[in-house]
């Protein structure tokens, strides 16, 4: 028995050895999601009582200790007013999404964008738990176009351009055909699709809606971009630009320099 043990553990290392690491982590990501049990857990943030369903080990990495509103969360909320339409892209499994929605009126409204299958049914369970009523779902990515596009697994999902075992097929939309719900704020949240989403929103920019926009740079720079480019898409002659680069700080206004293209940004824009 020992020795068909050895033989085991032999074969094992000999299989891992030659598998390739993107493989070996989808194996390790999907043993530990099958084992992961759900749970909801009663929160207070911002003076803000709710439920929230952790409904997956990324969840519970992500909120399960967030007690309090993080610096951009509380610059976001000094943008916020209480009759705005905000436009909310990337809500993943609804926590910010539940504290905008609060922060508004009956008289503001919430379009949650989320492109994950598998997020759009946690951030609809949290909705519901909540008996929140101002704000819509729609499970579409967002991009600078109409048609479909491929998304990665899991949980912290994105747009990829190849297509994996472990990718499905989703519509995809472009905000200006949301141009009629006259939206005030547009917070994006995107895995790196921000320019494109920003693209697609040509018309609504030209409102000029508050921006509160998460840049990931080491995303962009794989799909040839910088965050340059994001700032071309924004009338510094209309918008007063802040950022915040190390996530302990508020943001500060933006002073022209270039944006370090090794950092992980968020990014502020007021009508001025």
């Amino acid at each position: 028995m020992s020795i068909i043990k050895k033989d085991m553990k032999t074969i094992i290392s000999l299989l891992i050895s030659i598998t390739p690491e993107p493989i070996i982590d989808v194996i390790r990501k999907v043993t530990v999601y099958e084992r992961f049990e759900p749970y909801v857990q009663q929160k207070v943030v911002d003076n803000i009582p709710f439920k929230f369903l952790i409904s997956d080990p990324t969840g519970e990495d992500w909120y399960r200790d967030y007690q309090c509103l993080s610096p951009e969360m509380s610059f976001t909320k000094s943008m916020v007013k209480p009759d705005d339409v905000i436009i909310e892209v990337g809500a993943h499994h609804g926590f910010t999404t539940i504290l905008l929605s609060n922060w508004i009126s009956k008289e503001g409204s919430l379009i949650a964008f989320e492109c994950s299958p598998h997020n759009v049914s946690i951030l609809e369970k949290n909705i519901e738990l909540n008996d929140i009523h101002n704000v819509k779902i729609i499970g579409k990515a967002v991009s600078s176009e109409d048609g479909y596009a491929h998304i990665s697994g899991g949980s912290n999902t994105s747009i990829v351009h190849k297509t994996w075992n472990t990718s499905c097929k989703v519509e995809m939309t472009k905000l200006d055909n949301y141009y009629h719900l006259k939206p005030t704020f547009l917070k994006i949240d995107a895995e790196g699709y921000e320019i494109e989403i920003l693209k697609g929103a040509r018309r609504i920019m030209k409102t000029k809606p508050k921006l509160a926009i998460e840049v990931h740079i080491k995303e962009l720079k794989s799909l040839g971009q910088t965050p340059k480019d994001l700032l071309d898409l924004i009338d510094s002659n209309s918008y007063k630009i802040f950022l915040q680069s190390n996530g302990k700080t508020a943001p500060y206004p933006y002073d022209n320099r270039p944006i370090e293209m090794n950092s992980q940004v968020h990014l502020y824009a007021i009508p001025k």
